[in-house]
């Protein structure tokens, strides 16, 4: 058995306002096929630079900076638009209030986009001081990308930094005398198209300074508007959707927010967009120390206090917002690598000092969880605090061939049973997917291979994460806690759960299994109750039956019209269609069972022990096992995989006994966490 990790494709990325930092040089050639390209680390915010005595946040964001800089050589800083207050002028704005801080020795490794008070305080037709300011990068950027000569009314620009495409855009498209209409109207709409068509890579970060999506903001000078309200960029975002773009970066709101992947901003009929697993997932990253927003519904004035208890999110949370944070200063981290990226939101350490004004909404798998119904209000975090972080793939991720790398780990990289040989990588052919999600006990999912992230999935209060399933589609999974808690992501449905009081003392629920047509799941529970929802048939349980160990996994039949359990002492119980094939029960075992898992259509199952032993029953062959090796931390599940299967261990480790080429696993940095169950991409 070998254990190998895979980064595949290249990447495209949006930026709007925030900055963001990578590593590679400008106007190098999309790559079509070879060695992964090496990782990228960006640094992006933008909303950032004022005077005295308002300039603690622009300080600690750029001490903050300087500081990741120095920790990450070579990274590139994004800087998304209203760079400096009030209105941009070479001096002192930029001279001074920007450049006397930790952002300005980092402009030799920036690349910005303007905003509004770049064109003026009250906006105006000129953004000179900014193109001064920034000159020497922006004329080889703009000049390398066919969009020149440089000057008030484009600004507009493209670079590839290792595997991704990088687009700049300028929200301030009114400057230009054909507006910010799309192709093949617009002069920049049509420069987009056209550099899209040139440059074909699976990955793609598009960045400027008005965010399309935001949730309702105002701030302590300014009345609260939203929740996305701003459809000027419409036609760009269709353009880069259409395109398959991965990612959108954007300020000019003074909050961070990350929102889901979102359809063409103003097509769905309310006005506000809609989530869309095609579409492009955006951040929001105006925090880099202009005037800090503050959640509150559109309308309500300047310096308004909110109500004891918080505002009710019901008129502030837009569409597709996942989490966001208003009053506390920071920068996005992105680590871009080949098909894949990572995220993670910095707190500088300084925030708006006004009473009940610091506040989240949605949930962040780095905070406590807060209310479900009002904005949460929160202190400001110490500087270096990650306060969100996550992972997702590019769209079209493996349609290059990558070739995987080899990498070690903290578990073992030997085993029993046979070693696999490598095959084409994921997606070889164009049809089949291939890839896995684990899932943490704190609800944090982390893909792999082909599968993507659809968000995170906090337990309720005083529970734990224990399963993870993916729907039919292989576009969405289900996650269930302890408690009975299902979280529905992507394509995923809510069918229901266990209501208050209908788990019995010491029972908990510990796994969900879906039926086949993903309109309903059954829940189960460790005392071997199936409880059913949607269009789930109850076809018996162990309810009534005293039992050796818990019940700790499940599984449905091929046709969804039956299910099998497993419990800890190797016991198998079959209802429905389920065929009875053997167990280990009432046999004594090194280590507790963990889990049950099927051959396929009439080959049996394989049972999969905490020590990584395996048995096999009805014809599953046996492809090999980690019971005769020491392991770092437990297994906790097992999954079918190709023609064999794959083990996870605790500590996010992946044990490979298949043909398919290994997709990666968190054996080398194990998450903070305990991993508690993985799931098979459905394809």
């Amino acid at each position: 058995m070998r254990r190998r990790f895979v980064r595949v494709a290249s990447c495209i990325v949006l930026l709007t306002s925030p900055l963001l930092v990578a590593v590679a040089g400008q106007g190098s050639p999309a790559r079509a096929s070879g060695p992964p390209a090496p990782d990228q680390v960006i640094f992006a915010a933008g909303d950032i630079a004022r005077s005295a005595p308002n300039d603690a946040g622009t300080i600690a964001t750029g001490q903050l900076l300087a500081s990741q800089l120095a920790q990450n050589p070579g990274a590139h800083v994004l800087m998304l638009g209203d760079g400096a207050y009030p209105g941009g002028a070479y001096s002192p704005d930029y001279t001074s209030y920007y450049g006397s801080t930790g952002w300005g020795p980092a402009v030799p490794q920036t690349l910005p986009v303007p905003g509004n008070h770049d064109y003026g305080q009250v906006q105006g037709p000129s953004d000179a001081g900014y193109r001064q300011y920034f000159d020497s990068v922006l004329q080889p950027l703009v000049s390398s990308s066919g969009a020149g000569p440089l000057d008030d009314s484009n600004g507009w620009w493209s670079t590839t930094l290792g595997a991704w495409h990088i687009i700049g855009l300028n929200w301030n498209c009114g400057a230009d005398s054909t507006g910010c209409q799309g192709y093949p109207l617009g002069r920049q709409g049509t420069w987009l198209h056209n550099d899209l068509a040139a440059n074909p890579t699976p990955c793609t970060v598009a960045l400027w300074h008005g965010a399309p999506f935001f949730s309702a903001n105002g701030s302590d000078k300014e009345v609260a508007r939203g929740p996305s309200v701003d459809p000027k960029t419409d036609p760009y975002w269709q353009e880069l959707q259409s395109a398959g773009a991965d990612l959108v970066l954007a300020g000019h709101q003074h909050q961070y927010e990350r929102f889901d992947h979102m359809s063409n901003p103003k097509s769905a009929p309310n006005g506000v967009g809609k989530v869309d697993p095609a579409g492009m997932r955006e951040f929001v990253v105006g925090t880099g120390g202009g005037d800090p927003g503050i959640f509150a519904p559109s309308g309500t004035n300047a310096g308004t206090a909110p109500p004891a208890g918080g505002w009710p999110i019901a008129n502030i949370q837009a569409v597709g917002s996942q989490f966001a944070l208003a009053g506390n200063f920071g920068i996005l981290k992105l680590v871009l690598h080949d098909g894949s990226y990572d995220w993670s939101f910095i707190s500088a350490g300084a925030g708006n000092q006004n009473a009940n004004t610091v506040g989240s909404i949605g949930s962040s798998p780095d905070l406590p969880a807060g209310s479900a119904t009002n904005v949460t209000a929160r202190p400001i975090a110490p500087a270096g605090t990650v306060l969100d972080h996550g992972s997702d793939t590019c769209h079209h991720a493996g349609a290059d061939g990558t070739t995987p790398t080899t990498g070690g780990g903290t578990t073992p990289t030997t085993g029993g049973g046979a070693t696999p040989t490598t095959t084409g990588g994921p997606g070889a052919g164009g049809a089949h997917r291939n890839g896995y999600w684990m899932a943490g006990a704190d609800g944090r999912v982390y893909p792999f291979g082909d599968s993507k992230s659809f968000g995170d999935a906090p337990p309720s209060p005083g529970a734990a994460t224990v399963d993870i399933k993916a729907t039919p589609s292989g576009n969405g999974y289900w996650v269930v806690d302890s408690a009975g808690q299902v979280t529905a992501r992507g394509d995923a449905a809510f069918h229901g759960q266990p209501g208050p009081g209908a788990l019995r003392a010491g029972e908990r629920v510990t796994s969900l299994s879906p039926t086949a047509t993903g309109a309903g799941y059954w829940v189960f529970t460790s005392l071997g109750r199936a409880l059913p929802f949607g269009d789930a048939v109850s076809y018996g349980d162990m309810s009534g039956t005293k039992l050796n160990g818990p019940v700790l996994g499940s599984i449905p039949t091929p046709s969804g019209k039956g299910y099998y359990m497993v419990a800890s002492d190797g016991g198998i119980f079959a209802f429905g269609d389920a065929v009875f094939q053997g167990s280990m029960g009432g046999q004594r075992l090194n280590a507790p069972v963990e889990g049950l898992v099927p051959a396929g259509p009439g080959r049996g199952y394989w049972l999969v022990a905490s020590d990584g032993g395996i048995f096999a029953f009805g014809g599953a062959p046996f492809k090999g096992s980690m019971g005769a090796t020491r392991l770092n931390k437990p297994v906790v599940g097992m999954v079918p995989f190709a023609d064999g299967y794959l083990m996870v261990g605790a500590d996010g480790g992946i044990f490979d006994f298949s043909s398919a080429p290994f997709l990666g696993s968190l054996g080398a940095t194990p998450p903070a966490h305990p991993i508690v169950a993985v799931a098979p991409l459905s394809s």
